[in-house]
């Protein structure tokens, strides 16, 4: 997250519960955006996760900024799990790169 934080701009964090929106704590509100909620879970979802819209505010967002929205739609497993090993793979990419300068 801090890596994402410091290098990256313009992203979305979808901080769901307490425990994201800790590990989020320093991420820069004026070059990135933060949508913060309850966790999805059935236990908590009714405690704003369910009335946040963050996936259409998620969409806002990215549009506003001249980036593509996501369709949510075409979101599974294998994609998820992708993007989980995509971002691993960013994140060491920076650090070489960082340690190259």
């Amino acid at each position: 997250i801090n890596t994402i934080n410091k290098n990256c701009q313009g992203v979305v964090f979808l901080l769901w519960g307490k425990p994201a929106q800790e590990k989020a704590k320093n991420v820069n509100p004026n070059k990135h955006h933060v949508l913060k909620t309850s966790h999805p879970s059935p236990l908590s979802a009714h405690q704003g996760f369910l009335d946040s819209k963050h996936f259409s505010k998620c969409n806002e967002l990215l549009v506003k900024d001249g980036k593509a929205p996501i369709d949510w739609n075409l979101l599974n497993e294998n994609l998820i799990i992708y993007c989980f090993v995509y971002l691993i793979y960013l994140m060491k990419l920076i650090k070489f790169i960082k340690a190259e300068l």
